[in-house]
């Protein structure tokens, strides 16, 4: 498997990098050299935090909300529709979380950085689309030409009323892509998001919690996936067994991943 993959890992990362040092090991399966890489102090890269319990998860959030998203929600407080540069308030920087619910979960941070919004005076009581939620779309919807997995943020028009704004969508116009906030199909708020649901997408840079070291959700395959998100850094936060743990833990379903990798080795 290694020959076959070894292709496509040097068009999408340096080989000789953290990033694609890890995602090399995490292939193989090779704990030893996966957890390596994380922990190479001469490539910041790839860089592995200790997490070691659920309040440490929830310490984490409150930082994340203080140091990233605080600032984000007063640029977008700033705002009058979307930017003429069309680059949105919130930074090209993701949490990625193993597990959706539970301790480690990406639904209790995204309430932990609620709180913490909250309590910053950034969020009011009652106020859902307080400029700057970041909005998730969970269900396909042809009325508003939205699907499940788009991504928004709350802004407030030249009027000063709620609209969600989808950086990565056009209007029939070519202009931005708007849709009042009545209009959403379902959605939720995603200061993090699971691996899962962040396929398909890349960012700056991410921060994965991959959870306890017996969870059955952290994969191989999953821990794959989370470094390839990833266009310049990654950080794991968790314990050294964690990720070992899951680098010897493939799916089931293996074959998808392996299929995926052949195919991307053919077109380089």
């Amino acid at each position: 498997m290694a020959l076959r993959t070894a292709p496509f890992l040097k068009w999408r990362f340096d080989e000789r990098g953290g990033l694609g040092r890890f995602a090399a090991a995490v292939v193989r399966g090779d704990v030893p050299a996966a957890v390596e890489a994380l922990r190479d102090p001469s490539d910041t890269a790839v860089e592995l935090r200790p997490l070691p319990d659920a309040a440490a998860f929830e310490r984490l959030a409150v930082r994340f909300a203080v140091e990233w998203f605080a600032p984000a929600l007063r640029r977008a407080r700033e705002l009058r529709g979307p930017p003429d540069e069309g680059v949105g308030p919130l930074p090209s920087f993701r949490v990625l979380c193993a597990h959706r619910i539970g301790p480690f979960g990406a639904e209790r941070f995204n309430r932990s950085v609620e709180r913490r919004l909250r309590a910053l005076g950034l969020v009011r009581a009652h106020d859902a689309f307080y400029p700057g939620r970041p909005i998730l779309v969970t269900r396909n919807d042809p009325r508003t030409r939205l699907s499940n997995g788009d991504t928004g943020v709350v802004l407030r028009d030249a009027d000063g009323r709620a609209q969600v704004w989808f950086p990565e969508l056009e209007n029939a116009e070519g202009g931005p892509r708007l849709v009042p906030p009545a209009r959403l199909p379902p959605y939720e708020s995603f200061f993090a998001l699971t691996v899962h649901r962040a396929q398909g997408s890349e960012y700056d840079e991410v921060a994965v919690a991959p959870g306890p070291a017996d969870s059955r959700v952290a994969t191989r395959e999953l821990l794959y996936t989370a470094v390839t998100r990833a266009r310049r850094r990654m950080v794991v936060y968790g314990a050294g067994e964690s990720v070992a743990a899951a680098v010897e833990r493939p799916t089931e379903r293996s074959s998808g991943l392996r299929d995926a990798l052949a195919g991307a080795a053919v077109r380089e």
